[in-house]
């Protein structure tokens, strides 16, 4: 048995419910920016990530000048847009956002560099009309998206794809993948964005290490709202979460998240790879009623 506008069964979300508003500051089990070797060479090309970009509401955001710098040399800046933009009322757990988001996000970078995941379980809190809308609010912002049941699948880059799926879902239907659809069946590098594990986890469960897919050569994923550690798997990056991005919630659950950029070096005549990574967390202000303020931890 579920909840409604719950992906879990009632005992899991029981679980979520006591880690999100339980007592006490939780501990942060990564505090430091990390650099992963991942292959010889020198990148040419950046691709950059960030965690789940939640509804504003009320709040501004501010972007300390280090996390705009982190991206200043990023080709393209990839996010997970956690909610729906509508005219409806908001409700409690749907997650609504309004198109000054996009204007936030632009103080970041450009519009026409950001790629905007939509595969999440918040997809069909609105119903499928908003949803459609949301994606034309996107491209009328001069910004690109993916994750639907048509579009499951981008080019970030002339010879770099991005795949994005849910593991979860908030309603009886989606307009978003469920699974992992594949990566495209054309040779180029290919990225993984699931949505994926259980909130406020600070890693991974054994069953979501077991099942990772050998079809891609990265995996950046996010929905724990508490950023996971990025690893070398066998020579591939996995970024299982990157936390939150920005947020108007100030639960003191929900000012962590994460920033990452993969390198990438084509040399003549060889597919690209992906040489090194490098990630930094962030922390966002919880205090402020009116700015959620965002810094490097």
């Amino acid at each position: 048995m579920r909840l409604p506008r719950s992906p879990y069964s009632l005992a899991e979300t029981a679980r979520v419910l006591r880690r999100m508003f339980g007592d006490g500051d939780p501990a942060r089990a990564w505090r430091t920016p990390r650099t992963i070797r991942l292959a010889a060479g020198d990148p040419t090309r950046w691709i950059g990530f960030v965690g789940d970009v939640m509804p504003l509401m009320w709040r501004h955001a501010a972007f300390a000048p280090e996390v705009v710098g982190f991206f200043s040399d990023c080709d393209v800046v990839v996010g997970n847009l956690e909610g729906i933009l509508t005219r409806d009322r908001w409700f409690p757990f749907l997650q609504k956002h309004t198109p000054a988001i996009f204007d936030h996000l632009a103080r970041v970078a450009p519009p026409h560099k950001w790629v905007l995941g939509v595969a999440n379980n918040h997809a069909p809190d609105y119903g499928e009309a908003d949803f459609a809308g949301t994606l034309r609010a996107i491209e009328h912002a001069g910004m690109r998206w993916v994750g639907s049941r048509e579009r499951p699948s981008i080019d970030l880059l002339a010879d770099v794809t991005l795949t994005a799926w849910t593991e979860w879902t908030n309603g009886p239907t989606s307009p978003v993948p469920l699974r992992d659809p594949g990566p495209p069946s054309r040779a180029a590098l290919h990225v993984a964005y699931p949505h994926w594990g259980y909130e406020m986890e600070r890693a991974p469960r054994a069953e979501q290490r077991r099942g990772l897919s050998r079809s891609y050569d990265a995996i950046v994923g996010h929905h724990t709202h508490f950023p996971q550690e990025p690893e070398n798997v066998d020579g591939r990056l996995v970024a299982w979460s990157l936390g939150n991005f920005v947020t108007e919630v100030r639960l003191r659950t929900m000012g962590e998240g994460a920033i990452l950029k993969l390198g990438i070096a084509s040399d003549t005549g060889r597919a690209p790879a992906i040489v090194v990574a490098h990630a930094a967390p962030i922390r966002l202000d919880r205090n402020d009623r009116r700015v959620c303020s965002v810094a490097l931890a």
